[in-house]
């Protein structure tokens, strides 16, 4: 469904496609931060610098329902959804960290 969506939000926005070519959904960041927020309920929960320095990697959790979305920013401010999924979990150990 998120990738519907990302879709939907392609055709709403020019040079929505991935520049390399492929159909990847893509649209502007502070557009694409807004859908997974409000639209599915997902929350940004890590965020790091490709080591290309190319991109920035994102990753989204529904802490909820365990959906989650991983998006890719370019310097232009457009994002591409890389991969959504379902079953998102935070091992236990890392759970009793973040709490001490």
């Amino acid at each position: 469904m998120r990738a519907v969506v990302f879709s939907a939000l392609c055709l709403l926005s020019t040079n929505a496609w991935a520049q390399d070519g492929t159909q990847q959904p893509c649209a502007p960041r502070d557009l694409a931060g807004r859908m997974l927020t409000e639209v599915h309920g997902e929350e940004l929960i890590g965020q790091g610098l490709a080591e290309s320095g190319a991109y920035l990697v994102e990753l989204f959790v529904n802490p909820k329902t365990g959906a989650w979305t991983v998006i890719a920013t370019l310097p232009t401010g457009m994002a591409c959804m890389l991969e959504a999924g379902q079953s998102w979990a935070v091992p236990a150990k890392q759970k009793k960290g973040r709490g001490a």
